[in-house]
């Protein structure tokens, strides 16, 4: 009995041993399906995103900054800014017509030639303007001959760029990739503003010229979309894609929810007419939500500081410490946002999508109390503002174009961001509303009353992302869309439905 009792035991073991070697086995091919998957959605990313550089370009955000030189000869062009100069030339940099004109040029590219060569002509021209500044020798970053260029061609870039990455990652990810695009994205502006106090602009240029250049080549290799290739009716070659990516860590749930999305959209043009037309409202309203995400406060402060230089002309030294301060504010915000997409990527991991866009809109609200009305004791209030407020604040309005992408109709993705940058000029407009001095302003009487406006509509603005906000941490965008097609509108099925349902009994 003694030998029957251990050989059941011996037995009961070695199953034991092979379940467990069995979810070993799964876990491990889980694990490297995950790992291998993650690698190829980033080598899709490198493109857009500029990856293997982000190392060397840190660099310089580590090393401190040096003022301007105070011996700088004050008959340097910098410094030769008068007030009206000085707003023209803020406020040309900011080139709205470029910009949304760039928006509606990158939607119909995306439209009619895809996602990957989109992202590939944007790149091209990048690297045409970075490669002309070089050539030319410039001393100041992007002069007036290339900014028109160089804000159509990013507008267009972050239509495609955006796009891409939403199609190309998986749910789980599509935030932490865009995430680190906006993250690039400041690094590379704290560089801009760093090579610029120390003079080496023409060295910047040469380094970007070199970076953009690899993008563009790795741009050329990358796949396209699954989502256009099935579009365009090529589904087999974007299951093939998809498989690739996805390395066998995902289901084809999500594929045959694309799928489906694009046969539905296309089947009824009823259908696509309203789908249409609820996109265009939805651009206005997130464009919106936007606008009062972005409306940074501390801009609003600005005011402040030209008002002590209310003078028609300044003085070279005014001009120089005005110039000075402006540098300093502009890298100032460019590191918040840095350190608040940190924080975004990781809240992202414990916090639901709706909760982080909520607490971003908070923030902001108590930072114009703060800021504006300087309550209690300045001092500190202002270091609580700045170190404890502003990060995360900035670090959630900057991933906003997460927000945008994912609330659009996947098969008129492009659409809904056109009509949402057409409405966005007032975003764009309260942004360069702190920059550029007061009485040179356009349509400066309307500013005290938009910024109370937005302040108020800000308050309404919590509850309603709270009531009417879906969720869309870890769903896929094919999913959001039947959140679309179930808002308000037209219902096709109560009488066409019924006679077409009628038709076909009876057949």
């Amino acid at each position: 009995m003694g030998d029957v009792e251990d050989v059941v035991e011996e037995g009961a073991l070695s199953e034991a041993d092979v379940e467990f070697e069995d979810k070993y086995t799964d876990f491990k091919s889980q694990f490297r399906a995950l790992v291998l998957s993650i690698a190829r959605q980033l080598y899709c990313s490198c493109s857009v995103m500029m990856f293997p550089v982000l190392s060397q370009i840190y660099i310089s955000v580590e090393r401190e900054t040096p003022p301007i030189d105070v011996d700088l000869d004050p008959d340097h062009k910098y410094y030769q800014y008068d007030r009206e100069h000085f707003a023209e030339i803020v406020f040309d940099r900011g080139l709205l017509t470029p910009s949304i004109t760039g928006f509606i040029i990158g939607g119909i590219l995306l439209r009619f030639i895809g996602r990957k060569y989109t992202i590939i002509l944007t790149n091209f021209l990048h690297v045409v303007l970075l490669s002309y500044a070089f050539l030319s020798g410039v001393e100041e970053i992007y002069p007036y001959n290339l900014s028109f260029a160089n804000a159509f061609v990013r507008q267009m870039g972050y239509m495609s760029f955006f796009i891409y990455l939403a199609e190309i990652t998986s749910p789980t990810f599509r935030a932490f990739f865009m995430g680190f695009y906006v993250l690039n994205d400041n690094v590379a502006g704290i560089k801009v503003d760093t090579a610029r106090n120390e003079g080496t602009v023409n060295e910047m240029l040469r380094d970007m010229t070199v970076i953009t250049s690899l993008s563009f080549l790795l741009a050329i290799f990358t796949p396209e979309t699954p989502f256009w290739l099935t579009l365009k009716g090529n589904p087999e070659n974007a299951e093939e894609i998809f498989t690739w990516i996805r390395a066998g860590y995902s289901d084809m749930d999500e594929f045959n929810q694309m799928l489906s999305t694009v046969e539905d959209y296309s089947g009824d043009k009823r259908i696509l007419k309203r789908i249409l037309s609820q996109t265009f409202i939805m651009g206005f309203i997130f464009s919106i939500l936007l606008i009062l995400c972005g409306f940074n406060p501390c801009k609003l402060m600005e005011v402040v500081l030209h008002d002590n230089y209310s003078q028609e002309t300044m003085t070279q030294q005014e001009n120089k410490d005005l110039y000075q301060i402006v540098t300093e504010q502009v890298k100032y915000l460019a590191r918040n946002r840095m350190y608040g997409v940190v924080f975004f990527l990781v809240f992202n991991f414990i916090l639901p999508r709706k909760l982080i866009y909520v607490m971003s809109y908070s923030l902001g609200i108590l930072i114009v109390v703060v800021e504006r009305y300087q309550l209690g004791s300045t001092d500190t209030l202002t270091q609580f503002s700045s170190y404890c407020l502003m990060p995360p604040y900035l670090g959630t309005t900057s991933l906003q174009h997460i927000l945008a992408v994912e609330m659009f109709p996947t098969t008129l993705r492009e659409i809904g961001l056109v009509a949402r940058s057409i409405f966005n000029v007032f975003y764009l407009y309260a942004q360069d509303f702190g920059t550029i001095p007061y009485e040179y302003f356009p349509l400066r009487w309307i500013n005290l009353p938009l910024y109370y406006a937005l302040f108020f509509i800000s308050l309404i603005g919590i509850p309603f992302l709270l009531i009417f906000m879906p969720e869309t941490k870890n769903t896929n965008i094919y999913e959001l869309d039947k959140v679309i097609s179930d808002l308000p509108g037209e219902d096709f099925t109560s009488v066409d439905g019924e006679n077409a349902v009628g038709e076909s009994e009876e057949n």
